[in-house]
């Protein structure tokens, strides 16, 4: 990537592999929907969800809601989920957020994730659980979930809960023996991929963060992003216009055309 920086003046890699961090962030439709689902669930508490399919952000904007203004207050705890026994989730969420269950029983579990969430609450610094990858929860685990974040006979909530899935998590949500879950949700928002306009200005912006002229890339190329993204994929537009760059830079091409983006697409067609 060195070349891509030396060939183009750049200050920085424009569109780097890893999360350039939320200071950096693209305000879409999406990132800020999703960040408007937690505050408005945030002042009483309860489960709130964001989904969509893979590739649009979905993780990054909870990485952002937890270092949002908003969630300052909270005592914020981040658990990836992956394909897990239920017994090891309920382990798992314990040893995240420093609950001591009694015993080794998942009841006894429950109550110590409970307890721990009415504590922190007490504190006034409630715990705010992010559950990513949340469709590859147990059944057993999503369904205990709601009597988790729930205070007897649902008169008030213990914890802030944010799930955040791909598609899955949506079909899972809508399913007869999830509607517990489905009646808690107090707001949601499926994620829709950037548009044809959002294309262009992210582009623009990460060029222009990264030192760039705006006339790197063609008007032409520009226009032609949101298809070339899969509809909007953040993930795939980002992997697209790395390898464009350092396509272009081999090449020697002063300006990122349909030449130099054709080339890229085939590359991740590879």
């Amino acid at each position: 990537m060195d070349e891509i920086l030396k060939f183009y003046g750049l200050k920085r890699q424009p569109f780097p592999r890893t999360d350039p961090g939320c200071t950096r962030r693209f305000d879409s439709t999406d990132l800020k929907n999703a960040l408007g689902v937690v505050r408005y669930t945030l002042p009483e508490l309860g489960i709130c969800a964001v989904y969509g399919d893979t590739g649009r952000g979905i993780s990054y904007a909870s990485h952002c809601a937890a270092k949002s203004p908003a969630a300052a207050g909270c005592t914020v705890k981040y658990i990836p989920c992956c394909h897990v026994c239920p017994r090891d989730m309920y382990k798992e969420t314990c040893r995240v957020i420093g609950a001591a269950p009694a015993g080794k029983g998942r009841q006894e579990m429950i109550t110590a994730i409970r307890e721990t969430a009415r504590s922190l609450k007490q504190q006034g610094r409630p715990l705010f659980l992010i559950l990513d990858k949340a469709q590859n929860l147990p059944d057993l685990f999503f369904r205990d979930l709601v009597a988790m974040v729930h205070e007897d006979f649902g008169q008030e909530n213990l914890m802030l809960l944010l799930l955040c899935g791909d598609k899955e998590l949506k079909y899972r949500l809508v399913q007869p023996d999830h509607k517990d879950m489905y009646d808690s949700l107090a707001a949601h928002w499926e994620f829709r991929g950037f548009s044809e306009d959002e294309c262009k200005s992210f582009v623009r912006q990460r060029l222009e963060e990264a030192g760039a002229a705006q006339s790197l890339v063609s008007e032409e190329v520009l226009s032609q992003l949101h298809t070339l993204s899969g509809k909007g994929s953040c993930r795939e537009l980002g992997n697209l216009m790395r390898d464009a760059l350092l396509i272009g830079a081999q090449s020697e091409c002063s300006v990122i055309d349909m030449n130099v983006i054709r080339s890229a697409v085939k590359h991740r067609e590879l």
